[in-house]
């Protein structure tokens, strides 16, 4: 455990308040995926409520984390703040310009924000569990905006991520966060058909020749609609995969909890089959086919 003895680090009168091993490393990923809910933080730690509203506490106290109310009806978000820059940078050796300082959330999209860390949280946990798979790299939308730069018309997911299987396959996930706010076409238009058009090209994802698309939805309702507008956009078979998002949970995330379109052989209509695309080296997540005219999903 890291004790505290900087007066800095001090405030109020927490004692001789210590940061646990785990809180440094919940600081770490705050760095990377604030704001976080108390929930969200809960479920980073795998901890109950109260103790992560302990944990919370101490940390605001010791002038670490930052709270913050957006309304009343809303719950609190938590930023880092300026001396946990410090503390991290040396705890894991590295500078404290790496770690950022959020000066305010009013240019943030909460709701997509909240959802891409409620996946990332998931996966992290249930990789970290896995004897399979392993978390190479995730990474969220203001991170992909700096890699990719800020050319118009770049297509940019919520979030990404890299995985890898013990036997060293990657693979790449582009992950979309589906609020039901836009119309369904809409969505085919703009992220299904350049996703098609970006994968049947073979454009790496992460430096991953093997990727895919993976979408949380609200509900089964969304999901069917997502899944007709981007078959009749013919979106590639097997590259969208669908996940509602109660469903997305650190036990779930890596099994048959996704749901994708595929022709059965010799059939002309499609159907939805549950599949666990999260899985490096896997052979047959691409059947080659594209949508046929005069397909429709039953």
């Amino acid at each position: 455990m890291t004790v505290i003895n900087s007066r800095r680090l001090r405030r109020g009168s927490p004692g001789e308040a210590r940061v646990m091993p785990r809180e440094l490393d919940a600081l770490a990923f705050l760095a990377q995926a604030q704001p976080l809910t108390t929930n969200q933080y809960a479920k980073l730690l795998g901890v109950s409520l109260p103790i992560a509203q302990r944990s919370l506490r101490k940390l605001v106290a010791l002038g670490l984390v930052r709270v913050h109310l957006t309304s009343l009806n809303a719950p609190n978000l938590y930023t880092l703040a300026r001396p946990a820059c410090t503390l991290l940078a040396q705890e894991l050796g590295r500078s404290p310009e790496e770690f950022p300082i959020v000066s305010g959330l009013g240019k943030i999209n909460l709701p997509h924000h909240a959802g891409a860390v409620d996946l990332y949280i998931a996966l992290r946990r249930a990789t970290t569990a896995s004897r399979s798979v392993r978390l190479e790299a995730f990474l969220l939308e203001h991170e992909i905006r700096l890699q990719l730069g800020g050319a118009k018309g770049t297509l940019v997911p919520d979030a990404a991520a890299q995985l890898v299987d013990h036997d060293g396959a990657q693979l790449g996930v582009a992950f979309e966060i589906d609020l039901a706010t836009e119309n369904a076409t809409w969505v085919a238009e703009r992220k299904g058909i350049p996703y098609g058009t970006l994968w049947s090209t073979e454009k790496p994802l992460l430096g991953c020749s093997s990727w895919l698309v993976c979408c949380v939805v609200p509900s089964e309702r969304r999901r069917n609609r997502l899944v007709t507008a981007l078959w009749d956009a013919g979106v590639p078979e097997g590259l969208w995969h669908f996940a509602v998002a109660d469903t997305v949970t650190e036990h779930r995330i890596l099994t048959a909890t996704w749901w994708t379109p595929r022709l059965a052989p010799g059939n002309e209509r499609a159907r939805l089959v549950p599949e666990n695309p999260l899985q490096p080296g896997r052979t047959g997540w691409y059947s080659g086919n594209s949508r046929q005219d005069g397909t429709k999903l039953r």
